[in-house]
């Protein structure tokens, strides 16, 4: 509905009307935060909707909810908002402002005070919205728009709440309030009166005293000249809704819900009365302030600020501190006493190398990672959704305050990965690979934190974020090649011989292959004969599989399969070789036969080449009784059983699979680089992946896989992509015109 008005310095205007009626939704379109469907809303000649960046520093807002860190004192929440909003003063001079604003409002006594929350108060309600309007007065703005601040506050509290307002327009502020259910003093101060009708029609602008008068004579009231009680000069606010909301009573004398006048009657008469009633002329250009505007400090101090504030804030937290630190520890503890099992040692001692569940705990690390990841983040931006909405006023950097929640749950996953590696590890004996454990499991808590602040940025409730958390968390289970094998899929998901499209969107599938693969060839017992296995494992599969398949495919190519396939992988293995002879599709199975005889053989001879080398080395190190003992002990203490079986797929029968026309390994795979040129076709397990002419090892491009998928994350989080796809709510229309 049309509404139109000016106002200058110096006054306090209320905004007064029923439930729903309106008020702090045009609050809301005055201070910047709704965008009016049409009409402008102009300060000093300045569109406030087009051209706030001219408007910075003039506007303050003060909603109707607490806008304070719980966990910090009422000095903390001014002074870190005052670095937040002040640059170019010293913590010494930030601190006298805040005294002086603490000052002003009877704060002092109050000022080492924790906040605390509304169930856990430590200062009172009024105490409390004092403190609200103090972050706004460090900023010294121009104008200032309160919601409800006198809510839930009792009789005095409000009347000191008003007070300071008055004073602060006195002292040249504009301030816009909306109040609900004012006292006699606190209505007798406002300088201007706005009430609004049901639906949001504009019903009086004017003096609050003399609105009484106005209301009175519209329906011929009884003493309609008379605004205040003769006796004690009291003003009645109720009295107003009492004559605007009258209903009509029927034949019987009752009251009905029929109102004598409707909103739009008293809409048509304001529009005869006071919109007609000239306005100060709308200034032609834009004019200047000449307070004293703040300017916030830079992108990369404010992130600085905001990590300090957020880190003291979570130190002030002793159950959160606790929680947290605690938290992996025990995770830790839990998960690897249960599974420290050897069952062929003797009562009462462990062993390494007999433990089933080692490929078990390794899931675990990855599911641990991603849950305390997520947990500890999914809140995070959902918690200062109220002080991000005050602190859009103070043209903040979202790059920086999103730098500083980013910074700060790295700094936590660092150190809850540090202690659940090291705990973990210590009791399940696993020496050796603490980096490379604390990499991986830093890696998918990094991750797992960008999902859990997208979550917190994305829905507006907290029940949403964490029912949401479970959806996220088992696709992760089911598609990291362990509970279902890729093979076992849906084969509407599944992908011949290589890991399916959509676990490779899983950052579980990389991070687990990364541990499985990591563990097994790279501990100590492994890594100094892990090339002479390698090259006797491809060596024993072309001698003793590829060599027979391969000649009988020849006779007659199965389906998927062409002699032109076949002789690429033949010529391809003799120039291996080292043999310059070629096969062609036209070749006779006899020469076909003789190329794969003499690459059988190569690799014939090959295994025992590096067998010898490798036997070489295990007499060396089992000459005596004594060092066979130390050998068979290094073995069992670096590595597992359980995991060799399991990255080498040594249950499988096929030794040998058709793949793309080829005939390739299926068993051993850990042994076998991959190279083919996408990396994301790779199947489970393979050492190493190739990337255009490099070549990187399965821990090095995986942990590159996730931390891409983490900043994709950041990227559609710094644009706010999933809250407004979201944001239904944000997308309804507005329906309210100014001029």
């Amino acid at each position: 509905h049309d509404l139109s008005f000016t106002e200058k310095s110096g006054r306090m205007i209320g905004i007064m009307g029923g439930s729903g009626a309106g008020k702090s939704t045009l609050l809301n379109v005055l201070n910047g935060n709704e965008q009016p469907s049409t009409g402008r809303v102009l300060i000093n000649g300045i569109d406030l909707h087009h051209h706030e960046g001219k408007l910075n520093g003039v506007i303050g807002f003060v909603p109707q909810e607490d806008l304070l860190i719980e966990s910090l004192t009422v000095f903390e929440n001014l002074f870190y908002n005052a670095k937040l909003c002040i640059s170019g003063k010293s913590d010494e001079q930030l601190t006298e402002t805040v005294n002086e604003v603490l000052s002003q409002l009877g704060l002092l006594e109050a000022a080492g005070l924790k906040v605390g929350s509304a169930l856990n108060k430590t200062i009172s309600g009024g105490q409390r919205k004092r403190v609200n309007i103090a972050l706004e007065l460090l900023r010294k703005p121009d104008i200032l728009f309160l919601d409800e601040p006198t809510s839930g506050l009792s009789s005095r509290d409000s009347e000191v709440i008003i007070d300071i307002l008055k004073g602060l327009a006195r002292r040249g502020k504009l301030i816009f309030i909306v109040i609900h259910q004012p006292s006699s003093e606190i209505f007798k101060l406002f300088d201007r009166l706005l009430l609004l009708d049901t639906g949001g029609y504009p019903i009086y602008y004017g003096n609050p005293v003399e609105s009484l008068v106005y209301f009175k004579q519209q329906i011929n009231h009884v003493g309609a000249g008379e605004s205040e009680c003769m006796v004690c000069g009291n003003v009645n606010p109720e009295q107003l809704f009492s004559i605007i909301e009258a209903t009509v009573l029927d034949e019987y004398g009752n009251l009905t819900r029929q109102r004598k006048y409707l909103p739009e009657q008293w809409f048509k008469l304001y529009n005869q009365h006071f919109t007609s009633s000239s306005h100060e002329a709308e200034t032609s250009a834009a004019q200047t302030f000449t307070g004293n505007k703040q300017v916030p400090p830079g992108p990369v101090l404010q992130w600085l600020y905001y990590m300090k504030r957020d880190l003291v804030s979570k130190m002030a937290n002793t159950q959160y501190l606790m929680v947290t630190l605690l938290e992996a520890p025990l995770l830790a503890s839990l998960l690897a006493f249960i599974i420290r099992y050897s069952p062929l040692s003797t009562k009462g001692s462990y062993v390494f190398y007999d433990n089933p569940n080692v490929p078990a705990y390794l899931f675990m690390c990855v599911l641990v990672s991603l849950f305390l990841g997520m947990i500890g983040s999914a809140e995070e931006i959902f918690a200062d959704r109220k002080i991000l909405k005050r602190e859009k006023f103070l043209n903040l950097s979202w790059m920086s305050y999103l730098m500083s929640k980013v910074g700060l749950q790295f700094g936590i996953s660092a150190i809850q990965a540090l202690l659940f590696v090291f705990i973990g590890n210590s009791i399940l004996g696993i020496s050796g690979m603490h980096f490379s454990y604390f990499l991986l499991f830093f890696t998918s808590a990094c991750f797992a934190n960008l999902l859990g602040l997208t979550l917190s940025a994305t829905f507006r409730s907290a029940v949403t974020i964490y029912i949401l958390i479970p959806l996220l968390l088992i696709p992760q289970i089911l598609l990291a090649g362990v509970i279902v094998k890729f093979d076992n899929l849906n084969p509407l998901l599944k992908a011949d011989k290589q890991v399916p499209w959509i676990a490779n969107l899983m950052p579980s599938r990389w991070i687990f292959e990364a541990f499985a693969v990591e563990q097994f060839k790279e501990n100590a017992f492994e890594k100094p004969q892990y090339s002479w296995n390698a090259n006797i494992q491809y060596a024993n599969f072309v001698h003793s599989y590829w060599a027979d398949e391969t000649s009988d495919a020849w006779k007659s190519p199965p389906e998927g399969s062409s002699k032109s396939l076949l002789a690429f992988d033949i010529n391809r293995k003799l120039n291996d070789c080292g043999y310059s002879s070629s096969i062609i599709e036209n070749s006779s199975q006899e020469q076909v036969s003789a190329a794969i005889k003499k690459i059988a053989e190569y690799y014939q001879k090959r295994s025992r080449q590096f067998s010898e080398r490798k036997d070489s080395w295990i007499r060396k190190n089992t000459s005596t009784p004594e060092k066979q003992k130390d050998f068979i002990a290094f073995r069992n203490k670096n590595e597992n059983k359980s995991l060799s079986g399991f990255v080498n797929n040594e249950l499988e029968e096929n030794q040998v699979v058709l793949y793309q026309g080829l005939f390739v390994p299926n068993t051993h795979l850990v042994y076998f680089p991959h190279r083919g040129s996408n990396p994301f076709q790779a199947p489970l397990f393979v050492p190493s992946k190739k990337v255009g002419s490099m070549v990187l090892s399965s821990i090095v491009f995986n942990c590159l896989a996730v931390w891409s998928m983490t900043a994709g994350l950041f990227v559609l989080l710094y644009f706010k992509v999933f809250p407004q796809l979201f944001n239904v709510e944000g997308k309804r229309k507005k329906r309210f015109l100014f001029v």
